[in-house]
């Protein structure tokens, strides 16, 4: 009797750490991709800061600017299409393309400084 009381209880143990092991394996999987979704939508805040700031700075005029916090690294090259400016923000893996009024360029991350230099929209970080 007591060696079937055993064996019971080491198969419900194995199911249980089976299924322990299963529900962490799933968590693990899950808590990746949230973040990847959480660097997805904080590139997509950047570069819509970034984006509308340097709008704003250009339809301002020469020798205006703003500043703004930017949480990750961003890239900006600007592309003339008939008379408008398409502007790729880029960081790592992500790209984003906006329209602009004017031509944007330079590097955003931490306390980020965006000029209006002769009808140029200069992107630069205060760090560098």
């Amino acid at each position: 009797m007591r060696g079937q009381i055993s064996l019971e209880y080491l198969f419900l143990s194995i199911i249980s750490v089976s299924l322990l092991s299963i529900s962490l394996f799933s968590l693990m999987a899950i808590r990746v991709y949230a973040m990847e979704a959480l660097s997805i939508l904080k590139f997509s805040s950047d570069v819509s800061s970034l984006g509308n700031t340097a709008n704003q700075v250009c339809i301002m005029g020469i020798g205006n600017y703003r500043s703004l916090f930017v949480q990750q690294p961003i890239f900006s090259e600007s592309v003339k299409l008939d008379n408008l400016w398409i502007v790729r923000f880029s960081s790592g893996n992500f790209s984003i393309v906006r329209s602009s009024t004017c031509p944007v360029e330079g590097q955003a991350y931490g306390e980020t400084q965006i000029k209006n230099e002769n009808g140029i929209i200069k992107i630069s970080s205060k760090d560098s």
